[in-house]
């Protein structure tokens, strides 16, 4: 009698518990941690500005990386404070461990002291190299002529640059 008493308290026990221990298993959050609306930061060195983002809206992940999902708009300055040039796009985004920005859609780079533009679908951007590069196809307009070509490494103010894989009619100056 007292053995079985001993084995109704044991499985009375063990039924209870096990019915508690229930699994919960949570989905990992990977949205952004921050939402920022009206977007506008100056990036200087040494008091002098270098340049400026403009976003409308801007998501931060856990991760540093950054989108910029309703366009973004960066102005390179001179180390005289002038705009040198501005590079405008419909979204963005930015990799923290590549440190890389990279606009997408209607992408378009002025500088227009010396009246030239380019236009293309996707364009990448290095702070640390201080220089846009991309593997699309680019269209660059200069007061003298329009070129063509795929993919395209270029100083981020626009002032000197090299189309990879030249398209088209153009002239050669002597």
């Amino acid at each position: 009698m007292k053995n079985l008493l001993y084995i109704m308290v044991v499985l009375l026990l063990f039924g209870c518990n096990s019915e508690n221990k229930k699994t919960v298993f949570q989905e990992k959050y990977t949205g952004p941690l921050l939402e920022i609306d009206s977007v506008n930061t100056l990036l200087s060195d040494s008091a002098v500005t270098k340049m400026r983002i403009i976003a409308p809206k801007q998501f931060e992940f856990l991760n540093g990386d950054r989108t910029f999902p309703n366009g973004l708009k960066i102005i390179f300055y001179n180390p005289d404070g002038k705009e040198k040039s501005i590079l405008t796009s419909n979204s963005g985004k930015y990799n923290k461990l590549t440190d890389i920005y990279t606009v997408i859609g209607k992408v378009v780079v002025q500088n227009p002291a010396e009246k030239k533009k380019l236009t293309t679908e996707e364009l990448n951007w290095s702070p640390k190299k201080e220089e846009v590069f991309t593997d699309k196809f680019v269209v660059i307009q200069t007061a003298e002529e329009v070129l063509k070509g795929n993919g395209l490494v270029a100083a981020q103010d626009f002032s000197t640059y090299k189309i990879l894989k030249v398209t088209g009619i153009f002239s050669a100056k002597q």
